[in-house]
């Protein structure tokens, strides 16, 4: 980021100053370019351009974008891990799968016959306990990793009344507090 207004800063604001108004300083970021003139502060990114009063600024900062609702997923999938493991540790399966043998003389064969593969059935109930938690710690570690992953610092500058206008992070840490200094100063020289 560099301040000027030089030829480079003139191409990007060219036809975009009102009359009476002043190119006062220029800032690089990434590929958009930053005007701040004496009343506005300019945005020119590709062919967009945005226009901000600065009395509408409220804010410069560098600030960190991520997806809360990965957040959220990720804790909710472990969660359920969490219930699933401790179910299966404390939870004696055992009693549930005690065979089932109908009476000598009872009749009702097919009942029992059916009862007793439910209870064959519930033998596996253990182990898809087992393999639940294990698919939920997977799609809790899928939501994290995607978490960090689509993390994005960025340049923002808060629009009373608007939407934020959002740029690529600058590299130096400095040109936040020189872009900040430049709309405060001009922001100042407007209420006086």
């Amino acid at each position: 980021m560099t301040p000027g207004t030089g030829a480079a800063a003139d191409d990007a604001f060219r036809g975009a100053l009102q009359d009476g108004e002043t190119l006062t300083e220029t800032v690089q970021v990434g590929a958009a370019a930053v005007g701040v003139t004496d009343r506005r502060l300019l945005v020119r990114q590709g062919a967009n351009l945005r226009a901000v009063d600065l009395t509408n600024v409220r804010a410069v900062r560098r600030r960190t974008l991520q997806d809360r609702g990965r957040l959220s997923a990720a804790l909710q999938w472990g969660g359920l891990a969490a219930v699933l493991i401790v179910a299966r540790a404390f939870a004696p399966l055992e009693s549930l799968v005690a065979p089932v043998e109908p009476p000598p003389d009872g009749g009702f064969d097919a009942l029992y016959a059916a009862v007793a593969v439910l209870v064959n059935a519930l033998r596996y109930l253990d182990e898809a306990f087992l393999a639940v938690a294990i698919l939920s710690i997977a799609l809790a570690g899928w939501h994290l990793v995607a978490f960090y992953r689509t993390r994005e610092d960025v340049l923002e500058v808060t629009v009373a009344g608007g939407d934020p206008v959002r740029l690529p992070s600058p590299g130096d840490p400095t040109d936040v507090d020189r872009l900040r200094g430049a709309v405060g100063a001009r922001s100042r020289a407007g209420t006086d």
